[in-house]
């Protein structure tokens, strides 16, 4: 892990692809899912006979509250220009280039076509083995302070739905959560590596997905 850590501490400086000031005085770093880490050794979803999935398109509904102002307001459809916030540091906002949601969901369809699989759209669901729908509940990043040393938390969680176009063989409804932790005493360690902590937290989501027997034996019927 340290080897991925060092690689996208490389990649950081080339990722914040643009800070601008907002007319509210709002700061705002955006940064590219494609350089996002990938989950890229063996899976079981090899094993299984190619499949064919229609996505739905995902919802998120994060607690927005928590990542603007750390103040629980429960969770809801996050929409407008809160579906690409991944968190807000006093005047600074943390942003992808595009929603989260569509970022979750295209990491996952990445996995699945890794692994042999094809991923086509919702309206061609006709020519679909199973039907996908997820609901992202958690892409969350934190920071804690002891001395000189910083360790950063980020959290990826999404409720995934996969319906066999069989009613006979059912739906398999599954949480799947991705969590990376990072310690540093580097002075220069701080909210702009969350980026990269969320990055590595994805990927252990997508990882949890692709490895789960369940799903594995769910596909495979």
């Amino acid at each position: 892990m340290k080897a991925a850590w060092t690689r996208l501490s490389k990649v950081a400086a080339v990722t914040a692809i643009t800070i601008m000031l907002s007319g509210c005085g709002t700061d705002r770093v955006y940064y590219k899912a494609a350089d996002m880490p990938r989950f890229q050794t063996g899976s079981p979803l090899t094993g299984v006979r190619p499949k064919t999935f229609a996505f739905k398109e995902f919802r998120d509904v994060r607690d927005i509250g928590m990542l603007n102002e750390f103040a629980f307001r429960g969770f809801s459809d996050v929409t407008g220009s809160d579906a690409s916030l991944l968190f807000k540091v006093v005047n600074t906002e943390f942003r992808l280039e595009e929603p989260v949601a569509n970022v979750v969901t295209a990491a996952i369809k990445k996995e699945l076509e890794r692994n042999g699989h094809t991923c086509i759209g919702y309206a061609q669901q006709s020519n679909a083995d199973f039907i996908v729908e997820g609901s992202i509940y958690n892409y969350s990043f934190n920071m804690t302070s002891l001395y000189f040393t910083k360790q950063m938390t980020g959290n990826v969680a999404v409720k995934l739905t996969v319906g066999n176009k069989s009613a006979d063989k059912g739906v398999l409804t599954k949480c799947y959560v991705g969590e990376y932790q990072f310690e540093t005493n580097a002075p220069t360690g701080g909210y702009g590596t969350g980026y990269e902590v969320l990055g590595l937290a994805q990927m252990a989501m997508v990882k949890e997905i692709s490895t789960d027997p369940e799903l594995v034996e769910f596909l495979d019927k």
